[in-house]
């Protein structure tokens, strides 16, 4: 099952369970877009109305076009160094305090699957390695393929 498919299983679901709604799942990729327009290396840097959103032809029922990743390849990169090393770097030391990276093979045969539950296997991880929880957050950078992924990301959180 493709990328999209899934999500628009997560989003039927949750729309199902809590009434969630299209027009929500739309504000989240009005925020995205808002803020990809403030980063000169985004691919799209036109920001969107929840009313283009609205009219954008389906992908997926009931993911329109534009609450859609246009790339979804998955890949990450972190490089992490000792704190000395970091010091003769050109950019400003950042601390790392914890991480959380969880990954399941499991779909379908999980009841659960569609609320994608490794989600907070991970934000839990993370919140133990450092002592802190959702209170503590002033930033959080979530995976933003699909709003249906970033609003489960918000859930798993805690915001």
């Amino acid at each position: 099952m493709a990328a999209a498919a899934n999500s628009a299983l997560t989003a039927s679901r949750h729309m199902a369970l809590y009434g969630t709604t299209s027009r929500q799942l739309g504000e989240i990729a009005v925020a995205c877009r808002k803020h990809a327009c403030m980063n000169p290396n985004a691919v799209m840097r036109k920001q969107i109305t929840i009313e283009e959103h609205q009219a954008s032809r389906w992908i997926v029922e009931p993911l329109h076009l534009l609450v859609c990743c246009l790339i979804s390849d998955g890949g990450v990169c972190l490089i992490v160094t000792t704190a000395e090393r970091a010091k003769d770097l050109k950019q400003p030391l950042v601390m790392v305090s914890g991480i959380g990276q969880a990954y399941t093979a499991q779909n379908m045969e999980r009841e659960d699957w569609w609320y994608v539950p490794h989600q907070k296997f991970a934000i839990n991880d993370a919140y133990r390695m450092t002592g802190m929880g959702p209170t503590d957050i002033d930033v959080a950078q979530l995976y933003d393929n699909f709003t249906s992924s970033v609003l489960l990301w918000f859930e798993h959180g805690g915001f």
